[in-house]
């Protein structure tokens, strides 16, 4: 089916569990390796290239038992996991994706409930699994990068405070995830860090509810991806919030802002100059309805997303658009 459409690339996911039931390398599921290794060969045998995301949050149950991405040794597990991945399949895989949507993992999953694990341990869980996060990047001989979720967050208006809510925003929701990869000083976001200090010490910690990341931790994470990898959908409008909205302490008490699609715009918006212009690659995109099988207006939002995906190329750059991007096949397990 995706041969007939014309795909030059397939975007799928291996399940760590599915290989390593137990976790550790030490023990491969013959089965598991099986499926991927046809996966990767049919597509091969039809001229499409597969594109292989490491982790799409299904991570082991053991694995999970010691702590998960809160435990600072899940940047050993990972590393012998994906060095694993490397020496099975980077034969025929030569563009590897680590971890999609980084903050989906750590905010949802250990700050809340919406993902698993579900800890809910708001502003403390999720903030260790971020740091962990940053410190699980690896390199690779062919193409190896992160995929995160860049929906842009700007103000709801031209007044200071939502200007001041829409920078925050960003920082909290991308760039806890792009300034430690793709600037060049490295890091944490200053706004980040700045704002997560003040509401610790206001909340009686001794201590920032943000780990610090070590100056060796800054340089070992920086230019760790070779491109770029976008999941964007829409953009998001900021004001700032309303005190007593949210949890206390919490992310998103942290990040200070209320935030709306106002009429819906789909703007793909990229801050390049923070990320010294990095290759970029849409790894997810689209439009969510209930219309069914009246679907004009999907066609209509791929239609414009692509037109100025088109523009932005020929212009050079992603930045800017009014309502960009691309789209592609990509499924979480290749099912």
């Amino acid at each position: 089916m995706i041969k007939f459409l014309g795909v030059h690339f397939y975007r799928f996911s291996i399940s760590w569990p599915r290989l390593f039931p137990n976790g550790f390398t030490n023990k491969i599921s013959e089965d598991g390796r099986r499926y991927y290794d046809n996966l990767i060969d049919e597509l091969l045998a039809n001229g499409i290239d597969p594109i292989v995301t490491m982790y799409h949050w299904d991570l082991p149950q053991s694995l999970q038992d010691l702590g998960g991405w809160a435990n600072p040794l899940i940047a050993d597990w990972f590393e012998d996991y994906a060095r694993t991945m490397f020496s099975l399949f980077g034969d025929r895989v030569k563009t590897w994706v680590t971890l999609n949507e980084p903050k989906q993992i750590g905010i949802f999953g250990y700050g809340m409930t919406r993902f698993a694990p579900g800890l809910d341990m708001a502003g403390i869980a999720d903030y260790l699994a971020v740091k962990n996060i940053g410190d699980s990047y690896l390199s690779f001989s062919g193409k190896c990068g992160i995929t995160i979720a860049v929906d842009f967050r700007e103000g709801a208006s031209d007044a200071p405070e939502d200007i001041e809510a829409g920078l925050y925003a960003m920082d909290f929701e991308v760039g806890l995830y792009s300034h430690p990869i793709f600037s060049s000083k490295g890091g944490f976001p200053e706004r980040a860090i700045k704002r997560v200090l003040e509401r610790s010490t206001e909340q009686g910690f001794i201590r920032s509810r943000l780990p610090e990341l070590s100056d060796e931790e800054i340089e070992y994470i920086k230019g760790t991806s070779d491109f770029f990898g976008m999941n964007h959908y829409s953009t998001r409008f900021y004001t700032p919030y309303t005190p007593g909205s949210y949890e206390v302490p919490s992310y998103n008490d942290d990040v200070g802002g209320d935030s709306s699609y106002l009429d819906y715009a789909p703007a793909l918006l990229l801050h390049s100059t923070n990320c010294n212009d990095p290759p970029i690659m849409i790894t997810e995109n689209g439009f969510s309805t209930l219309s069914g099988l009246d679907d004009e207006e999907r066609v209509e939002y791929f239609r414009r997303y692509l037109s100025n995906v088109l523009d932005a190329i020929a212009d050079g750059t992603l930045s800017g658009l009014d309502d960009g991007g691309a789209s592609g096949v990509g499924t979480s397990d290749g099912t």
